[in-house]
């Protein structure tokens, strides 16, 4: 089916860097054709794939509302987002990563959120691509190190999805190029500097793909590790871990940048708060929040 063209200024522009990624991205750019919100552009922009994605990519140029691809001379996650921004024309810039998965409500809810919430940056939520329950830890854990660290006056957010203004990204200068890790991290924190307003929608939510813990075999290390982290939070006694309880090194998180700084974060925190009940019992109640609340459940 060829979505009809638009000459409506988009609500979102949906910017998705790539290198190699002929399976996971279709999958995205499918969602997307599926959404009850088609006011958006897409911008893709390769690191000069040496695969198929560019081709596979262009076939939905005709059943997305608008497509852009663009080819980077630099493989760099940051210059690659940065490109793509140069030529957004949306009210919202919407970074995606290539192996994300979205429901077919999740723009309409995102624009919802922005309606009733107005904010300069944001992001939203995770859900983990499987319904096994260590999966499911890993992403909460995630979900909380967010809600935490923000509520600690210290915000950030993973790269799988950043939400800004144009306005709100000219001011902070785009993406760092010459930062190797926590790029997304850098991003949210200089923002935060500069007094922009950030916002967690925890409803919709984006799909995390965990591909990459599997491959590098470091996703059953992950699993134990959010698993300990949330039976420390939800046990009934104050327990903190011990230095040599502390799995969450450099050495763990090595090629796994998405998930280093939300599990660093969150060891942080269980570690200076857990012996105060007050605290405890909020992460008890925002673990209840996500279990029972969670529409894509």
């Amino acid at each position: 089916m060829i979505k009809p063209k638009s000459n409506q200024q988009p609500i979102f522009s949906i910017i998705i860097p790539s290198l190699n990624e002929e399976t996971a991205l279709p999958r995205l750019l499918e969602d997307l054709t599926q959404q009850t919100n088609q006011k958006f552009e897409v911008i893709h922009v390769d690191g000069q794939s040496e695969d198929n994605t560019c081709k596979l990519a262009q076939k939905f140029a005709s059943k997305l509302p608008s497509f852009k691809q663009i080819i980077s001379p630099i493989r760099h996650v940051s210059h690659q987002r940065n490109l793509g921004a140069k030529v957004a024309t949306g009210t919202y810039l919407l970074f995606l990563d290539a192996d994300s998965q979205i429901p077919p409500y999740f723009l309409e809810g995102i624009s919802y959120q922005i309606h009733r919430q107005p904010v300069d940056l944001f992001t939203t939520w995770l859900k983990a691509d499987s319904d096994r329950t260590a999966d499911k830890a890993i992403v909460t854990s995630i979900n909380l190190s967010l809600d935490i660290s923000n509520s600690l006056d210290a915000p950030f957010a993973l790269g799988t999805i950043i939400g800004a203004s144009p306005k709100a990204f000219k001011k902070i200068g785009g993406f760092r190029e010459d930062v190797k890790f926590a790029e997304d991290e850098d991003f949210i924190r200089t923002g935060h500097k500069l007094n922009l307003s950030f916002a967690i929608y925890r409803h919709p939510r984006l799909i995390m793909d965990l591909r990459r813990f599997r491959h590098e075999g470091s996703l059953t290390t992950l699993q134990q590790i959010a698993t300990k982290r949330l039976s420390i939070i939800t046990s009934k006694s104050h327990q903190i871990l011990k230095p040599r309880d502390y799995a969450m090194g450099g050495h763990v998180f090595r090629d796994n940048s998405a998930g280093k700084t939300a599990f660093i974060r969150l060891d942080n925190v269980i570690r200076q708060f857990a012996r105060k009940p007050k605290l405890k019992q909020t992460l008890k109640d925002l673990i209840t929040f996500q279990e029972l609340e969670d529409p894509n459940q």
